[in-house]
Protein backbone atom coordinates (compact mmCIF):
# COMPACT_ATOMS: atom_id res chain seq x y z
CA UNK A 1 0.00 0.00 0.00
CA UNK A 2 2.75 2.08 0.75
CA UNK A 3 4.54 1.78 -2.55
CA UNK A 4 1.29 2.81 -4.51
CA UNK A 5 0.97 5.75 -2.51
CA UNK A 6 4.53 6.88 -3.38
CA UNK A 7 3.85 5.76 -7.27
CA UNK A 8 0.53 8.11 -6.84
CA UNK A 9 2.33 10.92 -5.89
CA UNK A 10 4.88 10.92 -8.07
CA UNK A 11 2.34 10.79 -11.12
CA UNK A 12 0.46 13.19 -9.75
CA UNK A 13 3.27 15.62 -9.45
CA UNK A 14 3.74 14.63 -13.55
CA UNK A 15 0.74 16.00 -14.24
CA UNK A 16 1.15 19.81 -13.44
CA UNK A 17 3.88 19.53 -16.06
CA UNK A 18 2.64 17.20 -18.18
CA UNK A 19 5.99 14.87 -18.38
CA UNK A 20 7.54 12.81 -15.78
CA UNK A 21 10.72 11.46 -15.37
CA UNK A 22 11.59 8.08 -13.89
CA UNK A 23 13.83 4.82 -13.45
CA UNK A 24 10.37 2.93 -12.56
CA UNK A 25 10.14 1.63 -15.96
CA UNK A 26 7.76 -1.55 -14.15
CA UNK A 27 5.34 0.88 -12.47
CA UNK A 28 5.04 4.16 -15.05
CA UNK A 29 4.88 2.26 -18.39
CA UNK A 30 3.80 3.37 -22.59
CA UNK A 31 -0.20 2.26 -20.99
CA UNK A 32 0.13 4.42 -18.26
CA UNK A 33 1.60 7.33 -20.09
CA UNK A 34 -1.19 6.86 -22.72
CA UNK A 35 -3.74 7.09 -19.88
CA UNK A 36 -2.52 9.94 -18.11
CA UNK A 37 -1.72 11.56 -21.34
CA UNK A 38 1.95 12.04 -20.14
CA UNK A 39 5.45 12.14 -21.72
CA UNK A 40 6.92 9.74 -19.31
CA UNK A 41 11.02 9.31 -20.05
CA UNK A 42 13.53 8.02 -18.04
CA UNK A 43 16.85 10.58 -17.90
CA UNK A 44 18.61 8.61 -20.20
CA UNK A 45 15.90 8.78 -22.82
CA UNK A 46 15.50 12.67 -21.97
CA UNK A 47 18.91 13.61 -22.25
CA UNK A 48 19.39 11.48 -25.77
CA UNK A 49 16.27 13.69 -26.69
CA UNK A 50 17.28 16.98 -25.67
CA UNK A 51 21.14 16.01 -27.24
CA UNK A 52 19.04 15.37 -30.33
CA UNK A 53 16.67 19.02 -30.69
CA UNK A 54 20.45 20.26 -30.12
CA UNK A 55 22.36 18.37 -32.73
CA UNK A 56 19.67 19.28 -35.16
CA UNK A 57 19.47 22.86 -34.33
CA UNK A 58 22.85 23.04 -35.19
CA UNK A 59 22.93 21.80 -38.31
Amino acid sequence: MRRVFADSSVLIAGVGSRSLLSLNTKDFTPKVAAQSDLIIQTPADFVREIRGIIERGLQ
